[in-house]
């Protein structure tokens, strides 16, 4: 099966990716320890800023609103600040969330991160009832969506804890 053209055009009914695939090259290509992006066939690249882009939207509670009704993807967004204070367009993708997009794909293209485990027992590697022994897994699955990528959207979103206040001019 053919994978699907990329639509990063910014409030489109049929867009289905934050990033283009040139974009998230630009931003991969500015890093280190990159083989897993530039090995990967075009038509992977292109599959892991989709998935991103879909996992995004499924996983984050935005601030603000979606900037129309007929818009596929939850961006542009309304009502949103950046860190300075100062409005982020209500008709673009932000560079925050273009970024974001590319380095979550990145992440993908390396690791399943969506994988379930045995969440009972996550944590652990071992666990002996008498005598107690407990023995930490140091490989717990990590969550699906990166550090990185929490660190590139904090401030749009209020589970970082940060708060996405609108600035008043007096």
């Amino acid at each position: 099966m053919a994978t699907p053209t990329l639509v990063a055009t910014a409030g489109a009914s049929n867009a289905n990716t934050y990033a283009t695939l040139v974009q998230a090259a630009a931003y991969i290509d500015a890093r280190l320890h990159v083989g897993n992006w530039t090995n990967a066939t075009s038509d992977d690249k292109n599959k892991g800023l989709l998935w991103a882009t879909s996992l995004l939207d499924d996983l984050v509670t935005w601030y603000g609103w979606k900037s129309t009704t007929g818009q596929a993807l939850r961006w542009p967004r309304t009502g949103i600040y950046d860190i300075d204070g100062q409005s982020v367009s209500s008709t673009a993708i932000p560079q925050f969330l273009i970024d974001a997009t590319a380095e979550f794909a990145f992440q993908l293209l390396a690791e399943d991160r969506t994988l379930e485990t045995n969440r009972d027992l996550m944590g652990f590697e071992s666990l002996k009832v008498g005598p107690l022994f407990m023995k930490v897994d140091p490989n717990t699955k990590k969550p699906v969506l990166p550090t990185s990528v929490q660190n590139m959207i904090r401030y749009y979103t209020p589970s970082s804890g940060k708060q996405n206040k609108t600035l008043v001019r007096l």
